[in-house]
Order: structure tokens, then C-alpha cells, then sequence
């Protein structure tokens, strides 16, 4: 259904490196790009991890720029970008046209042509693609600066939330710092957090049990199911993928740059 590569431009991931041999210092300059191919009837979790070129946080305009997403006046025939509020627990629909994100949460607000002031997407979080009427199969070049930080930290709140490896690296849910964290874990399925993915057919969740582990969980005959059998997430997490994440309360999601460990 979809695809994904990383490809780091050579030169600079060359002279990176130098520069690290030399100074063995962190602060290195890594300009790369995923690509994602999306089915044209899929939805699917979009997520970009890499930093800004340049510095500060990716728009929409910075992460699709202007030709490649469907564009159009009829708002049924554009690609839309969907994002979530965790705080306020509302969804905010973008489409664009002539290059220009606007609001379109519905065809009236479409119309208003309001022009998307705040379209920020940090490092670790998540978007809904949803692909215009008529739309093709396509593939997404997403590009930016390799995330070099030692460690992210992003809050979470006690709601459903779309995230992403917050680095520029797979990303194993086995191998999450979500149990050291603190996330919520237990054997009543409805007290664990939870992780859902998509396959653009069908969800699948997973919830945290009390031994650390991830376990099948998209109802209770599941979960018991899996636990007995010691059916464990195998999930990886690939650039430009995102999933949901239900958190049952406040806490600091705090993870280690794998990639720059083993980079350096």
C-alpha cells in the first residue's frame, strides 16, 4: 500500500561526519528526504520527521510546497490535510489552492477563503492525508534537516493525540520510552494507554500492560487473547508514518535520538 525511503544527501552526510571526527561535537547539519507513496483512495497518518530547513517548526506550505498536493476551486476535488487539537479536541481541515493553504472544514468555510495563518506540524507529531475526488496514486517527497537534539520531549494530555518518531529514524513501539515515561498501564483494557495504528483499511490497537509490553488490543477478547499467547507488538513505526496515541493521563513523553547514537 505505501512505501518509504530515507536518503540522506551525500555531500553534506559526508562532510557531517568529517565535521564530527574532528570536533566530536553534535551539532551536525544533515539535510535528507522521505518519500511516501499513498494509494489514491487511502487515508493515511502523514508525519515529517525531520526540523525545518533553516531552523524553527515545518509548515504545511514548507512540508508539501506548492505542487503536490491536488488543488482545485471544488473543495470534493482537492487534497485535504487534517489536523487534531488534542487540548480542544476539534479537527481542523486544510485544502489548497493556487499554493495557498486555506480553512475548509466544510464547503462554507472553503468559500470564506481563509488563509491558514498556523499550520504548524513539530517533529513527533501527526496529520491526516486525505486524498481529493479523482485523485491518483502519488508519492510525497518530505524533506528537511536530520533531527540531531540528544532527546525530545513532547507533552501529552489525557486525550487522543497523532504522533510520529520524533526523530529521523524508525520507530519501534517495543523499544518506546512511553512505559519509563509513565504512561498508564494495567490489565483492565479501558485504564491502559493505548496505541492505534492505521493500514488504510483497518485500525489496530495496542495497550500497555503491566509488564511493559504492548500488547493486541482492539477489544477485550483480543487483549486477553494476546496476552495469554504472549502476542507482543512487533510494530515499527517508518518515516513519514504517524498513529494515534490515547493517553489516560497528563505526561512528558521524553525519548532518546537513537539515530544520533548510532551516528556518532
Amino acid at each position: 500500500m505505501k512505501k518509504l525511503m530515507l536518503s540522506v544527501l551525500s555531500g553534506v552526510f559526508l562532510v557531517a561526519l568529517f565535521a564530527v571526527a574532528q570536533t566530536e561535537v553534535a551539532s551536525i547539519n544533515i539535510v535528507g528526504y522521505s518519500k511516501r507513496s499513498v494509494n489514491s483512495n487511502d487515508w493515511v497518518m502523514l508525519s515529517v520527521n525531520f526540523d525545518k530547513v533553516g531552523g524553527g517548526t515545518n509548515t504545511l506550505l514548507d512540508i508539501f510546497g506548492t505542487n503536490q498536493l491536488k488543488q482545485a476551486s471544488n473543495l470534493t476535488l482537492c487534497d485535504k490535510i487534517i489536523m487534531f487539537n488534542p487540548s480542544t479536541y476539534l479537527y481542523q481541515t486544510y485544502a489548497q489552492k493556487t499554493g495557498v493553504f486555506y480553512k475548509a472544514n466544510d464547503v462554507t468555510e472553503w468559500n470564506l477563503k481563509t488563509v491558514a495563518s498556523d499550520t504548524r506540524i513539530p517533529v513527533g507529531t501527526a496529520f491526516w492525508f486525505v486524498p481529493g475526488y479523482g485523485a491518483t496514486n502519488k508519492t510525497f517527497n518530505l524533506m528537511g534537516q536530520v533531527v540531531t537534539v540528544a532527546t525530545q520531549k513532547i507533552d501529552l494530555v489525557n486525550n487522543w493525540q497523532l504522533l510520529s518518531s520524533p526523530f529521523t529514524c524508525d520507530f519501534a513501539l517495543s523499544n518506546s520510552a512511553f512505559f519509563a515515561n509513565g504512561a498508564s498501564r494495567a490489565k483492565n483494557l479501558t485504564l491502559c494507554d493505548k496505541v492505534i495504528t492505521y493500514d488504510g483499511t483497518n485500525y489496530q490497537t495496542y495497550a500497555l500492560f503491566t509488564n511493559g509490553l504492548w500488547y493486541y488490543a482492539n477489544n477485550v477478547t483480543e487483549w486477553n487473547t494476546s496476552r495469554s499467547n504472549g502476542v507482543v507488538s512487533s510494530n515499527v513505526f517508518q518515516l513519514g508514518e504517524g498513529f494515534w496515541y490515547i493517553a489516560i493521563s497528563n505526561m512528558v513523553w521524553s525519548e532518546t535520538n537513537k539515530y544520533l547514537q548510532n551516528l556518532l
